[in-house]
């Protein structure tokens, strides 16, 4: 749909994940929630997760409320848009014109604004965790206001050092730096956005409300921790070892949880694999859109009442887990396949 005219156009609750709509003219379309479902007993959410609108034309388009999870918007005009409460996890705004555009309530934790334009836009009550505003183009008070979102990015510096010690432990197959052991710390509402944190020890810690956008956690243990209302959208959990930890409310969007090849040589691949282990973990209310989850060992988890839009269980172990009111549209439950490690 390269290029295509949708100008003053009525696309309220429309379904464009993934699509490509580079140098599109959206100029005040109405990309709102759809109408009302008595059944579903709520409205139609405009979804424009993944989808690419770089350099498109969206000048005073109403995408109030629209799911736009890792949209790419660069370079996109988004002057005068209505973006209130709208959720732009992740999604790359690099050098985008939002002049006077309204961000009230928008969701843009984890997001690219590198180079944006931000000139009089209201960004009242928005999430601005983990951006990258490198290069921003703003008024005074919007910095004041960026200042105040990102205040909680500043970590103690003991904690950014083993951190640190624990990238060079990585990336250097643990020849130098030292492994990070964050067993039981209180890491409550940090920002976490973008670590490396693959073979860390986080067992029993309080991740409550933390930002863990973006991670690489691959076999990262966190038996027992607590991630209530914690952040992993985008997050590499392959082969996380998660049994019995509280995940009640936490966003889970577009994270991968499948198995992981051990011990892997370049020149012929792993017999081995290592699957996640949700064994006993509490994901009531967790959103778990688009995530990937196969393969992984859910036994008596806990889904009550979470979001479960494209989620991926092809090969999941699913025996006692709950269900009970969780809203799942498009999901794939395949029939399980040989059970991994």
């Amino acid at each position: 749909m390269i290029g295509v005219k949708f100008e003053r156009a009525n696309l309220r609750g429309i379904n464009l994940h993934a699509a490509n709509l580079t140098n599109s003219n959206l100029r005040q379309a109405d990309l709102r929630s759809g109408d009302y479902s008595p059944k579903l007993k709520r409205a139609h959410r405009a979804d424009l997760s993944q989808a690419a609108f770089d350099s498109a034309d969206l000048e005073g388009a109403n995408m109030n409320a629209v799911y736009a999870v890792r949209a790419s918007l660069k370079g996109t005009n988004l002057r005068r848009a209505v973006l209130t409460k709208a959720d732009l996890g992740a999604a790359n705004l690099t050098k985008a014109d939002l002049q006077h555009a309204s961000l009230q309530d928008a969701d843009l934790s984890g997001a690219i604004l590198a180079g944006a334009n931000l000139q009089n836009s209201d960004l009242s009550n928005a999430n601005l965790r983990g951006v990258d505003l490198t290069g921003v183009i703003a008024t005074e008070a919007a910095r004041t206001m960026f200042a105040l979102g990102a205040r909680s990015s500043t970590l103690d510096p003991k904690l950014a050092a083993i951190l640190d010690q624990h990238e060079r432990w990585i990336d250097t197959n643990g020849r130098d730096g030292r492994r990070a052991d964050l067993t039981a710390r209180d890491l409550a509402n940090l920002n976490l956005g973008g670590r490396v944190l693959s073979g860390a020890l986080l067992v029993g810690p309080n991740l409550q409300g933390a930002l863990l956008a973006r991670c690489q956690m691959i076999l990262t243990d966190l038996t027992r921790a607590n991630c209530r209302n914690t952040d992993f959208s985008m997050s590499d959990l392959r082969g996380a070892i998660l049994n019995g930890t509280d995940m009640k409310g936490a966003k889970l969007r577009a994270t991968e949880m499948t198995p992981i090849a051990l011990g892997a040589r370049t020149d012929q691949p792993s017999k081995r694999l290592w699957s996640v282990n949700l064994i006993g973990a509490n994901l009531a209310g967790a959103d778990l859109t688009d995530a990937d989850l196969s393969g992984a060992n859910l036994a008596n988890a806990d889904f009550t009442g979470a979001v479960l839009t494209r989620t991926r269980f092809e090969g999941a172990r699913l025996d006692g887990a709950k269900f009970d009111n969780s809203r799942a549209a498009d999901t794939s439950s395949a029939k399980p396949k040989p059970r991994l490690h």
